[in-house]
């Protein structure tokens, strides 16, 4: 399961090797200030809009990697019905980033209403 972190002013997604095989895609950081929204969901993947542009799905299990949909750009690291985040982002390759993990007190502290 790809972890999260705020470290040094950055947010931190770190994929295990399987992930980055399945995303074609490595790890990742975006700088805290691009972040324009946080919201925990109980079920990250059905959060994911569009379709699979590159990466890795089963339906129902595994949707990993870029999703592309109503002028969105998503990279997607989310399974089963687990919970986990939408964050939504401004000024960057991606447009907002689903991923199933468990809360993150540092993301969930710059979350805010009107962010």
């Amino acid at each position: 399961m790809a972890t999260l972190r705020i470290d040094s002013g950055d947010l931190h997604v770190s994929l295990s090797t399987w992930e980055k095989v399945g995303a074609l895609k490595g790890d990742m950081a975006v700088p805290v200030t691009s972040i324009e929204r946080v919201d925990y969901v109980p079920n990250a993947r059905r959060s994911a809009q569009g379709f699979r542009a590159l990466g890795t799905g089963l339906p129902g299990a595994i949707s990993l990697g870029r999703w592309r949909g109503r002028g969105l750009k998503s990279f997607v690291a989310a399974y089963r019905n687990g919970p986990g985040y939408v964050i939504s982002l401004r000024n960057g390759p991606y447009d907002q980033l689903v991923i199933t993990s468990p809360p993150v007190p540092e993301l969930d502290a710059i979350a805010s209403p009107g962010m």
